[in-house]
């Protein structure tokens, strides 16, 4: 069994606490890197839209690109993470 700790990433700004197996901390910060690039490109490009739909923009373009077979590990944990930092930023907004 992995050994567990907290880390706080920044999605957006939002600072976000969790507990993740010690061994995937990269995994989780460079997650945290993808998203807040691509929350950043889309407001960038479309700055008329509302946070929400960035996020949601953002987490299906992660998606496809997962479907696609662009991330060369299994991204299925990344995926449920995404999903579960989305339900708490809606929680939050």
């Amino acid at each position: 069994m992995s050994e567990t700790f907290v880390i706080t990433v920044n999605i957006d700004g939002h600072s976000m606490r969790m507990t993740i197996p010690r061994n995937e901390e990269i995994i989780y910060r460079n997650a945290a890197k993808l998203l807040n690039e691509r929350i950043t490109n889309f407001r960038m490009n479309y700055s008329t839209l509302d946070l929400l739909t960035v996020l949601k923009m953002a987490a299906f373009e992660t998606a496809v690109e997962n479907q696609l077979g662009y991330f060369q590990e299994d991204a299925a944990p990344l995926v449920e993470k995404v999903k579960e930092w989305s339900q708490r930023i809606d929680d939050i907004l």
